[in-house]
């Protein structure tokens, strides 16, 4: 009898110690979990609680909040008479990602007006002005919705048909027209992109809007920008330049380095190529390190090199100039003169100044030594 009683005791007492265990561990998740969500990526968490894309309209400043006079709505005027590609403006985020696109990219999406009298719009986003009030549009795409409130204010309110906005749309229509960059058009297109910026300044943003002091909602001066991406043209410009540059970082069109001609107690010598410089080339350099708000054609163009001691470690700068149609790229050395029996290694300056291994830029690392005769 004692026996059973001993040995009854000695289970509840296992047990209550795997009890004991059991609670601890519990009570050791249930503090540690909000350290384990903090470091959830918020997007996986977003996407756990609803599986349902985001959307959002895109512009200069975006959702106004509290400072909008219709609370928890985006608001913007347009101008009677005129013309919205919505879904240019409309951006769709994919649920728990950071990948997007334009609405006018997408198929299946809906767009209603609560008052068509006073802004229709069409099936495919386009939004037309019929008499001034206020109406709110509703997208919706996948499950996930956004209403605007348009102001139509009376045609001519916003003077956008002064001499600044017919000349910002004149210089966007052109530097759309170009479809990609060439040898033959790539100043052109650095020119107009640079006065399509300077005469947007304080005038219109890159979409058309414009925000004012003390107003209470986006004003969509020139609706006619909604038509062209100037922001594909740039990316275009630059995604050329850095291919093109080929004394760059990332470039696939790097210098290369046939030998090298040096002489004693010079500052100067030449690296010669193994093909000639082209203008797609000049035109690179040029872009990547001028100082000018527009660049000017030409046949040359200059860039930094560095020449370090091998011995020493120590750095010199140098300007070489490469020419259109040659295979030579002369160098003059700012403060080093070439001393007779020293290695130096060429170093490129981007690589330099991101702390890149050398022989992998368009050096390649090459040392040179200079000749005792």
């Amino acid at each position: 009898m004692i026996w059973k009683i001993l040995t009854n005791l000695k289970g509840r007492v296992s047990r209550m110690k795997h009890m004991k265990k059991r609670l601890a561990l519990f009570l050791c998740l249930l503090l540690t979990m909000p350290t384990i969500l903090g470091c959830l990526p918020m997007a996986s968490l977003k996407a756990e609680a609803a599986n349902v894309p985001s959307i959002y309209l895109r512009w200069a400043g975006g959702y106004k909040g509290g400072s909008s006079p219709y609370p928890g709505v985006y608001a913007f005027e347009v101008e009677n008479g005129k013309e919205v590609l919505i879904n240019k403006l409309v951006y769709f985020m994919k649920a728990g990602t950071y990948d997007g696109i334009y609405m006018s990219q997408v198929a299946g999406e809906s767009y209603k007006s609560s008052k068509p009298e006073v802004a229709s719009i069409s099936k495919d986003g386009k939004l037309k002005t019929k008499k001034t009030g206020t109406a709110d549009i509703t997208v919706t795409y996948k499950g996930a919705s956004l209403t605007a409130r348009v102001e139509v204010v009376k045609k001519g309110a916003h003077k956008a048909t002064g001499a600044k906005y017919r000349k910002v749309l004149s210089l966007v229509k052109k530097l759309s027209g170009y479809k990609k960059v060439t040898a033959a058009n790539q100043y052109e297109m650095r020119k107009l992109l640079t006065q399509v910026n300077d005469a947007s300044d304080n005038v219109v943003t890159i979409k058309g809007f414009k925000m004012e002091k003390n107003s209470a909602s986006y004003k969509l001066v020139m609706p006619e920008l909604l038509k062209y991406d100037i922001n594909a043209s740039k990316e275009k410009i630059d995604d050329y330049v850095s291919k093109n540059n080929p004394v760059g970082t990332n470039s696939s069109k790097f210098f290369k380095i046939k030998s090298v001609s040096v002489k004693k107690n010079s500052k100067n010598f030449t690296i010669r190529l193994k093909s000639k410089v082209n203008a797609a080339q000049i035109f690179a350099i040029k872009d990547s390190y001028h100082n000018d708000s527009i660049i000017s054609g030409g046949k040359t163009a200059k860039f930094i090199i560095l020449l370090k001691d091998v011995k020493t470690g120590y750095y010199y700068r140098g300007w070489a100039t490469a020419t259109e149609k040659s295979d030579q790229i002369k160098v003059s050395m700012d403060y080093c003169t070439l001393s007779a029996g020293k290695k130096y290694m060429l170093v490129g300056y981007e690589d330099w100044r991101r702390d890149q291994d050398p022989r992998k830029g368009w050096t390649k690392g090459k040392t040179v030594t200079v000749p005792k005769k």
